[in-house]
């Protein structure tokens, strides 16, 4: 599990929030793929918000774990392959044409399911960590953003704790993940649980009794969210292996999910005995 920290040294207040925009399930290199979508959505949140991106995996489609696992045991010609490894380096750049100019302002980017082995031992997931100045989390990571212009009720600095992994399992439920995440918030503390993989885009606040080190009680509210997805899973006259057929969510019988990703604001409420986190999701 990866560590990140990130200092805010400047006040920050509910009128003036730290902006976080989890990015994720983009799927680049399928036509299904909401590039469109994708290419507003971060243009608004970077130029308007100032926000800091948090990569949740799944940029790019090539490939998915069992495709992986086929190649490695298929015994490809060398041909094959570099054809294979030039489709991943171009839906790489596919992603970049997209994200650019968000170098430096990423918190990190967690592994997903779909990603490319290259020869060079690295994964298309971590070319993309290195191309957007930022590091690559694996798996799962704990991403703390400390305030430093801002102290609790026991004279600490003010901090937004975010437990966050690309995913896992299904569910033809709106709440399936957040089942997950409430199930991780026992074992895990922080303030943002935060998963991608099932493309559903979902937040539920918990709140939290507490006392703290100088002896008041107090709380705060977290909050359990699935982050969303760009990748469309319906597609009118749409095509496949040369005749009319549908994505992989089509033809699962899949219910279509509602596109886009969240946004997260990360203000400073200011109280008698000190500051504290207040959280807000958009989605």
């Amino acid at each position: 599990m990866e560590y990140v920290e990130k200092h805010i040294t400047w006040k920050v207040d509910q009128t003036h929030p730290v902006t976080l925009m989890p990015i994720g399930d983009a799927q680049v290199g399928v036509e299904a793929a909401d590039l469109s979508r994708l290419k507003n959505h971060m243009y608004w949140g970077f130029h308007t918000k100032h926000a800091m991106f948090l990569g949740m995996g799944d940029y790019v489609d090539m490939a998915s774990p069992s495709n992986r696992r086929t190649l490695k045991a298929a015994g490809l010609y060398d041909t094959v392959t570099d054809a294979l490894y030039a489709k991943a380096v171009e839906d790489i750049q596919t992603f970049l044409s997209v994200t650019e100019y968000t170098k430096g302002a990423w918190l990190g980017l967690l592994q997903g399911h779909h990603y490319m082995e290259m020869p060079n031992g690295l994964t298309s997931d971590m070319h993309l960590a290195e191309a957007l100045r930022t590091q690559f989390l694996g798996d799962s990571a704990l991403v703390r953003i400390v305030f430093d212009k801002h102290t609790d009720a026991d004279g600490l600095p003010v901090k937004a704790d975010i437990w966050c992994h690309h995913g896992r399992g299904g569910g033809a439920s709106v709440a399936a993940p957040i089942n997950y995440l409430e199930k991780i918030a026992r074992g895990f503390d922080a303030d943002i649980y935060l998963m991608g993989h099932q493309h559903k885009k979902i937040a539920a606040p918990i709140d939290e009794i507490y006392y703290s080190r100088s002896g008041r009680m107090l709380h705060h509210t977290k909050v359990l969210a699935c982050t969303g997805s760009f990748l469309k899973g319906y597609l009118a006259n749409s095509t496949s292996e040369g005749r009319a057929g549908g994505t992989y969510v089509e033809k699962g019988m899949m219910t279509p999910v509602s596109l886009g990703g969240i946004v997260i604001e990360l203000g400073i409420v200011k109280e008698e005995y000190g500051d504290r986190l207040d959280l807000n999701v958009s989605l």
